[in-house]
């Protein structure tokens, strides 16, 4: 998933957003000076979903890890990110 990723965080959304900016600025500085390039990473800034019950929370924490097989990017999910090829 090159233009995202998914975050499951517990935090006040102030927090999260100082985080998540200093995270994306750190990025985009090191890509934009050993690519040579400019600009941001992601196109669009973060977006904040409330877990709003039980249910939900069971729900966004089997998405998170499935989204990149859902995709058709991974066919394990366990591996996904771990830097071992998993397309075949």
């Amino acid at each position: 998933m090159g233009s995202h990723y998914h975050r499951l965080a517990k935090g006040s959304a102030e927090d999260l957003a100082d985080s998540l900016h200093r995270a994306h600025s750190k990025l985009a500085n090191v890509r934009n000076f050993y690519e040579d390039r400019r600009g941001s990473v992601f196109g669009r800034r973060y977006k904040v979903i409330t877990i709003a019950d039980e249910l939900h929370a069971h729900r966004v924490i089997r998405y998170v890890p499935m989204n990149p097989v859902h995709h058709k990017l991974s066919k394990d999910p366990a591996r996904w990110g771990s830097g071992v090829p998993t397309r075949s």
